[in-house]
C-alpha cells in the first residue's frame, strides 16, 4: 500500500447521538463522509454520507449530530434530524444528507468523478487482492478538542455481486467484502481501493475510456505521481477510487461450553468474535441517492441561483483602459466569500427571506 495522501482523512466526519454527546467526546455512534458533486467550476454541492442504520435507530440507536474540526483547532457540531437525510429506497445501507459548511472548517469532499461503477470496475480489473484502506472513528481515540480519523488498510476478499447478495443483521444487499479490522465506530467509513496495474493497447484504452467518462473530457487524465502514461502503456499506482462505504464487520460466534469430569455439556451462551472481514456498500449505491429527481432539481436551481449571484460581480479585468472600475475594490478574498455565500445551504429564515 503507498503512502495514502492526508487530505482524504478531511472527508472524515463523526456522528453522536447529541450535541453534548459530540462535544464531550463521548464514545457512542458511527463515522461518514463528505462528498462533492461539481457545479460550475470551482465549486460543488457538499454531502454528508453515513449508514442507514445509524440515523434511522434501526439499531444502537439514532446519531443526528455531525462533528468536524475547525482549522485553528476544536471542534463544530451541525444538529440534524432523521427527516432531512435521504434514505436508499432499496433498503441498501445508505443516507444522506445535503450539507452547509461554515467558513474555519477543516474538511475534504470525495468527488463522485473518483466514485467507482460497474464499469469502472471491469475496466481497471478491480477485484481479489487490490489494496484498500478506510478512514474513519476509532472508538477509543475519537478525539475531544478534534477529530482524530484513524485509517485501516487491507485487501479485496470478494467483489460485490448483485446475484449473490451479503446477509447481515437480517437483510441482504449488494456489498464487497474487504479484510480489514473494521469495528463498532468505523461504520459508515469511505472506503478507496488503490491498484497497481500495467494497462496495454485495448486494456488501456478501456480504463481511459471510462476515466474522460466518468470526467465528462476528452482531456487526458491527470497523472498520478509515479505513474508511468505513454502511448501504448500505463504503469504504476491507480487510484484512491472511492469503493464504498463501510456498514460493518461479519461475526463469528462460537458456543460456550461446559465442562465436567466426564463430557462438555453446550449452553445457551455464544462468545462473539470479529472475522476480519468488513462488509461495504457499493459506490454506486451512494450514487443512486445523489440523482435521484429531488436532490437533482435542487442542484439545477441552486446552479441557476449561483450564476446570477456571479453576474453582478465585478470583472476581473478591463478591456477598455480610459474606463477604470470606480467603485469598491473587490479583493479575491471578497470573491471567495461571496462564492461560498452563493453555494452554501440556507437556513428556513433565509430561504423565506429569499422568495420575498
Amino acid at each position: 500500500m503507498p503512502r495514502i495522501p492526508d487530505y482524504i482523512a478531511d472527508s472524515a466526519i463523526y456522528l453522536y447521538s447529541s450535541d453534548r454527546a459530540a462535544r464531550e467526546g463521548e464514545n457512542a455512534g458511527g463515522s461518514g463522509f463528505l462528498v462533492n458533486v461539481p457545479a460550475i467550476p470551482g465549486l460543488g454541492h457538499i454531502y454528508a454520507v453515513t449508514n442507514r442504520h445509524l440515523v434511522d435507530g434501526s439499531t444502537d440507536g439514532q446519531f443526528w449530530t455531525i462533528r468536524l474540526t475547525k482549522r485553528v483547532g476544536g471542534i463544530d457540531c451541525i444538529t440534524t434530524n432523521k427527516d432531512e437525510w435521504l434514505l436508499h429506497e432499496e433498503g441498501d445501507d445508505v443516507a444522506i444528507l445535503p450539507l452547509g459548511l461554515k467558513d474555519g472548517l477543516k474538511w475534504w469532499a470525495v468527488p463522485t468523478d473518483k466514485f467507482l461503477d460497474h464499469e469502472g470496475v471491469q475496466a481497471n480489473a478491480i477485484g481479489y487482492g487490490d489494496d484498500v484502506f478506510m478512514v474513519g472513528r476509532l472508538i477509543s481515540h475519537s478525539g475531544v478538542q478534534r477529530n482524530t480519523p484513524v485509517a485501516r488498510f487491507g485487501t479485496i476478499a470478494l467483489s460485490a455481486d448483485p446475484a449473490e447478495p451479503i446477509q447481515y443483521r437480517g437483510k441482504k444487499q449488494e456489498a464487497f467484502l474487504v479484510e480489514c479490522h473494521s469495528i463498532s465506530g468505523f461504520s459508515g467509513s469511505p472506503v478507496f481501493v488503490m491498484t497497481d496495474r500495467v494497462f496495454r493497447d485495448e486494456y488501456l484504452q478501456r480504463v481511459l475510456a471510462w476515466e474522460r467518462k466518468k470526467r465528462g473530457t476528452e482531456e487526458p487524465p491527470p497523472n498520478p505521481s509515479g505513474m508511468t502514461i505513454t502511448l501504448t502503456m500505463r504503469e504504476g499506482g491507480i487510484g484512491p477510487y472511492l469503493l464504498g462505504i463501510d456498514f460493518g464487520h461479519i461475526p463469528m460466534r462460537t458456543p460456550v461450553y461446559r465442562k465436567n469430569r466426564k463430557a462438555d455439556y453446550k449452553t445457551d451462551y455464544e462468545v462473539q468474535a470479529n472475522t476480519g472481514i468488513a462488509g461495504i456498500v457499493p459506490a454506486w449505491k451512494i450514487m443512486d441517492l445523489l440523482v435521484t429527481p429531488r436532490l437533482a432539481e435542487e442542484r439545477e436551481h441552486e446552479d441557476e441561483e449561483l450564476k446570477k449571484k456571479l453576474q453582478g460581480l465585478p470583472k476581473t479585468f478591463i478591456l477598455d483602459a480610459a474606463k477604470e472600475y470606480q467603485g469598491e475594490e473587490f479583493t479575491q478574498q471578497a470573491l471567495e466569500k461571496a462564492l461560498r455565500n452563493a453555494n452554501r445551504r440556507l437556513d428556513a429564515s433565509e430561504a423565506e427571506a429569499e422568495r420575498k
